[in-house]
């Protein structure tokens, strides 16, 4: 359920079992996760699962169809110390989610999935067809995302604060973009 292990400082390792289908910010909060053992064989990756944790790559198994919202949210490395959730916590250092690879069989990537990570490059599968408001917004090191080909909408606030962004190919199927896409680039 709901935070299950969430803002756990001890939790460092998960092995995620095949069958996992309801895990909705699980891990949530639980910074010093940092190796993940992904078997998931569902078809969706629920929401908020590695919200704020230490995962710095994440495999997304071939199969899973759909990435949920928020689910690898505020992800991003720190250069500075900071402190997460805690006021009480001492201030340390986060790597931050700096790889995803995608499956073939994705085909959403719900609303502000990756927000606030460390990704430089993305490729999005093309049997991709909707990727929801703000899924890359405050990725403040992207630089490159590969967008499918049969895409035909580009949500709000998509790529809102990227400023590295240097390339950026629209598909030609695009037909709508949201308000504010590409605000603060």
């Amino acid at each position: 359920g709901n935070h299950a292990f969430g803002k756990i400082n001890t939790l460092t390792s998960v092995n995620i079992p095949k069958n996992l289908i309801e895990a909705d910010q699980a891990f949530a909060g639980s910074r010093n996760l940092t190796h993940l053992r992904n078997n998931v064989e569902g078809i969706r990756i629920p929401d908020g699962m590695l919200e704020e944790t230490g995962i710095a790559t994440f495999i997304v198994p071939e199969g899973v169809t759909e990435i949920g919202k928020y689910a690898l949210r505020n992800n991003k490395t720190t250069d500075k110390d900071s402190v997460f959730g805690d006021p009480s916590s001492e201030p340390v250092k986060w790597a931050g989610l700096t790889n995803v690879i995608l499956p073939s069989t994705l085909t959403k990537i719900d609303s502000r999935t990756f927000e606030s990570t460390s990704i430089k490059f993305i490729d999005v599968p093309n049997g991709v067809s909707e990727i929801g408001d703000g899924a890359f917004r405050f990725n403040t090191e992207l630089e490159t995302v590969k967008l499918p080909k049969e895409l035909k909408k580009l949500g709000g606030y998509l790529f809102e604060g990227n400023e590295k962004m240097t390339l950026l190919v629209l598909p030609d199927k695009v037909e709508s973009i949201d308000v504010n896409a590409f605000v603060n680039m």
